[in-house]
C-alpha cells in the first residue's frame, strides 16, 4: 500500500523544493527582479514627464487703484452689498466664545456665529467696556 501523507508534508516537501530552487538561482532571480523595478520606474518616470502642467497664471492686482479710491471696479458686488451695511454701528459677540472678540455686523466672522449664541451691543463702545476688542479680521 501507498503510503499516505499529510497536507502538512506535503506543503513541507513543495517549501524545500522551492526553496532548493530559489538557492540555486538567486543570482538569475536578482537580476530579473532588478531589471522588472528599474523598467517599472523608467514606465512612471516617462508618465510623469508628459504630465501637461498648466502654469500658474497671476492677474493684475489693483492694489495702486484700490489705494487711490478707484478700487469700485476691483471690488466683487458681494462686496458692495457689505458697503451699503457698514451704516450698522451694533457689534456682535458670541455666548460660547472665550476669547472675548467682537465683530461688525458685516464681518465673517459674524457671520458664522449662530443665531442663538449671538449676544448684539448697540454700538462699539458699549463692547469695549464689557472688556470686547475688536477681530483681528474684522475692519472698520
Amino acid at each position: 500500500m501507498a503510503k499516505q501523507t499529510s497536507f502538512k508534508e506535503t506543503v513541507k516537501n513543495i517549501l524545500s523544493k522551492t526553496g532548493k530552487t530559489v538557492k540555486r538561482y538567486q543570482y538569475d532571480l536578482f537580476v530579473t527582479i532588478c531589471m522588472v523595478l528599474i523598467g517599472f520606474i523608467g514606465f512612471d518616470i516617462g508618465r510623469i514627464s508628459t504630465l501637461k502642467k498648466t502654469p500658474l497664471t497671476l492677474g493684475e492686482a489693483n492694489i495702486f487703484s484700490a489705494a487711490n479710491g478707484s478700487a469700485n471696479d476691483a471690488q466683487p458686488k458681494q462686496a458692495a452689498s457689505a458697503q451699503i451695511s457698514k451704516t450698522d454701528t451694533r457689534v456682535v459677540v458670541s455666548k460660547k466664545s472665550t476669547s472675548k472678540l467682537y465683530h461688525f455686523s458685516w464681518c465673517s466672522g459674524a457671520k458664522r456665529i449662530k443665531e442663538e449664541n449671538k449676544i448684539w451691543f448697540d454700538n462699539e463702545q458699549s463692547a469695549i467696556s464689557a472688556g470686547y476688542t475688536l477681530a483681528g479680521n474684522c475692519v472698520k
